[in-house]
């Protein structure tokens, strides 16, 4: 199972979770959205951003960098969330 499957079962499997996308086409972002939506019926597509400012992107850059080297980075869930952390950062500069 890849890991954009395994995710989003999870995520259907606990319900009412949000996906946000970052990247791509807008042709290509849709295809996920309807995917999403026909596939995983208990997640709510959040949106998507086609393209990042190169600010932004060095900000997710080091984010995701951070997540890889410390995964349990930022705040703990708890209850059907439990094991899930979420992580904020700062992407507007």
């Amino acid at each position: 199972m890849d890991i954009f499957s395994a995710l989003h079962s999870k995520a259907n499997e606990l319900g009412g979770l949000g996906v946000f996308f970052l990247g791509s086409t807008p042709d290509c972002l849709e295809e996920i959205r309807v995917k999403i939506e026909r596939d995983y019926p208990k997640i709510r597509f959040a949106g998507s951003y086609k393209k990042l400012h190169n600010n932004q992107k060095d900000a997710v850059d080091q984010a995701v960098a951070d997540i890889v080297r410390n995964p349990v980075i930022g705040q703990a869930k708890k209850g059907d969330l439990s094991g899930v952390y979420a992580h904020k950062f700062d992407c507007v500069n």
